[in-house]
């Protein structure tokens, strides 16, 4: 069972056989005893069992266990299982357990002090080891950490109904506060999949759950559409249909369920909510772990609060410089902000990489996302379909794309095109900087042309002056800026000179490194814009390729960390720029969709689709297998943030 996780082990044979080999066994033989393996010995046919007694004079113990076979295909070796062992410290290559992963978390966080101090055993360790070989050539290792100035942006003032809040270590709570602007959930429904929730503490949640959307300004019902389901038996698309045409009979068509999910095993559970819930039936959904609903205290229920008011359309908080119209340079003229991420399949997982895209929908504010979710060829780095041209039966020319789907969408909600565009993009390695710059930014600016946002816009004298208006003027300018997480920079205090950290020794939310250890050639900085709560806080790594805005660096690191404290998931600054965290959730409910095991179970079909605001009429067809389009999300909610 443990074996069946590995593709290719290196075995070492028990101690009087010599020598070792790499196994490969996708499947391994039946046991030793129930199926005739044996071979040619000097003229005599053995079986594996006889075989070991003669040669070895050793009695196979575990005969009900498979062998491993080696060897060639001419001349095949089996190999008893029990006479096996496995190297030490091969790489695991398939996908953690949660119980596993949360282990190794254990393990590697550590304290920022303990980490000092173990990168510098280490660090004297390697110069000790590889002295002689370094003195060959005239180096010496210096084990000492290099010392870079850095400097603390101040918090910005987060604005609630009636009440600004001073952020104290890039945390603050809700207590005694109001929602900015509070959604209407008129309808809604609770399904209980846990068996060790009892009634009562489904009703006792059900009951505090609208009693605290009043007290914070979100206005929910009081009353239940339908009554509280439970499905324990894993009959979940039954359920949910059942709760929806219940509330459908009562003339209330649902728009919120809260689904109270096992505390255990229920990735499945959740994917299929998500999958039935989000692109068939149109409805809202907010899953509740079990021991959370049973302990039912307020503070988790008002961060549940935040993420259904966030989904149905409400806006939980925004910066005291957003209502103000202060943050540099994006609040003085109609501004865009873009996310973009690509999430590939796990080792060992054959399934596509999936590419999503998320735009800030509100100007002046930048609190609501709409997003665009797609999948495309394993591995790729490049995304396909920003932009798109091609001819129909007509001969006529017809453009589309993620990009162009996104500025339209921009300009319909806001009635007017974006004069500023921020692009922060996630997942780029160094050496990638480059193509991925004139890919993007090259497929932007082709969006622009087919809009007609260019310099010299020739627009027909038939045009509404609404229209001409949105056409006429200068193509918007993009500050294209690379986001950057999976590296292994860590900055500590300088304890000697009393720099002021958190209690727990990581730096303050809101430091930035930029200059010794930075680029040269281009603009870019470290910002730590969260305070780390557990091991040793790492800074993002912001890389600004092109900036036709003209921002100074203290206005790019100011706004970056500004928007890191406008997260509508809680009430906490974040580690990278919200564009990016809700591209990145936005992949992965992507993913979760494809792994709910109702699209496409066989993989056998190719090409994409493009879910959220796309309808994917500009795909082409990829080679390579197992590339599972992406249905279309439901029109009802498309367009809102339900992927937080």
């Amino acid at each position: 069972m443990i074996l069946s996780n590995y593709q290719a082990l290196l075995v070492r044979p028990f101690e009087e056989m010599s020598g070792s080999w790499t196994a490969n066994f996708p499947k391994m033989t039946p046991s030793v005893t129930e199926c005739d393996l044996g071979f040619d010995s000097n003229g005599v046919q053995l079986s594996v069992v006889d075989y070991f007694q003669q040669q070895y004079k050793l009695t196979l113990r575990l005969r009900g266990f498979p062998a491993i076979e080696a060897g060639t295909k001419e001349k095949k070796k089996y190999i008893p299982i029990e006479l096996c062992r496995i190297q030490m410290d091969q790489p695991y290559i398939k996908a953690l357990t949660e119980q596993q992963r949360s282990g190794l978390l254990n393990l590697t966080c550590l304290h920022p002090q303990d980490r000092r101090e173990r990168t510098k055993v280490i660090g004297g360790q390697l110069r000790d080891s590889t002295a002689k070989d370094a003195a060959e050539f005239g180096i010496q290792i210096n084990t000492l950490m290099t010392e870079v100035p850095g400097r603390v942006l101040p918090p910005p003032k987060i604005m609630y109904k009636s009440y600004e809040e001073n952020p104290r270590e890039g945390a603050w709570n809700m207590r005694g506060k109001v929602i900015w602007r509070g959604a209407k959930i008129s309808s809604w429904a609770v399904i209980n999949f846990s068996k060790f929730v009892p009634p009562q503490a489904v009703q006792n949640f059900s009951n505090k759950l609208p009693e605290l959307c009043k007290t914070y300004g979100v206005l929910m019902n009081p009353n239940l559409a339908a009554p509280p389901a439970t499905e324990i038996n894993g009959n979940v698309e039954g359920v949910v249909k059942h709760v929806i045409d219940s509330a459908e009979r009562n003339g209330n068509p649902l728009e919120l369920i809260l689904c109270i999910m096992p505390q255990q095993e229920n990735k499945h559970l959740y994917a299929t909510v998500k999958r039935l819930c989000e692109l068939e039936f149109g409805v809202w959904t907010q899953c509740c772990l079990a021991d959370h609903v049973k302990k039912c205290r307020p503070d988790y229920i008002a961060n549940v609060i935040l993420k259904i008011n966030a989904k149905l359309g409400g806006q939980n908080s925004l910066l005291v410089d957003e209502q103000k119209k202060q943050l540099p340079l994006i609040s003085d003229v109609p501004s865009l902000i873009i996310g973009a991420d690509i999430s590939h399949s796990r080792v060992g997982d054959d399934g596509p990489s999936i590419c999503a895209f998320v735009a800030s929908m509100d100007w002046p504010f930048f609190s609501k996302y709409e997003a665009i979710v797609q999948t495309q060829k394993r591995g790729s780095e490049i995304f396909d379909d920003l932009y798109w041209e091609k001819d129909d039966e007509q001969g006529r020319k017809q453009t589309g794309g993620i990009f162009k789907e996104l500025l339209s969408s921009f300009q319909e909600r806001c009635n007017t095109k974006p004069e500023r565009i921020l692009y922060y993009r996630d997942g780029v390695s160094d050496g990638q900087f480059e193509m991925v710059l004139n890919n993007e930014l090259g497929a932007l600016k082709k969006a622009f042309e087919a809009l007609g946002w260019t310099d010299q816009s020739q627009t027909s004298q038939a045009e509404e002056p609404s229209q001409k208006r949105l056409r006429i003027g200068k193509s918007p300018k993009v500050t294209f800026i690379v986001v950057q997480k999976r590296h292994h920079t860590r900055f500590f205090p300088n304890t000697e000179k009393r720099c002021p950290t958190l209690k727990n020794g990581n730096l303050l939310p809101g430091t930035v490194v930029d200059s010794v250890i930075c680029q040269p050639k281009i603009f870019d900085f470290y910002l730590c814009s969260h305070a780390g709560i557990k091991g040793t806080s790492k800074p993002a790594h912001y890389n600004v390729l092109q900036d036709e805005n003209g921002f100074t660096p203290n206005d790019i690191q100011r706004l970056t960390n500004d928007l890191c404290f406008t997260y509508a998931r809680c009430t906490r600054s974040v580690s990278i720029v919200p564009a990016c965290y809700y591209a990145h959730l936005a992949a992965k409910r992507a993913r979760v969709w494809l792994d709910s095991g109702s699209i496409s179970d066989s993989g056998s079909f190719h090409g994409r689709s493009i879910s959220g605001m796309s309808t994917g009429s500009g795909s082409q067809m990829l080679s390579g297998p197992f590339m599972k389009p992406l249905p279309p999300v439901h029109g009802r909610i498309k367009n809102s943030m339900f992927f937080i």
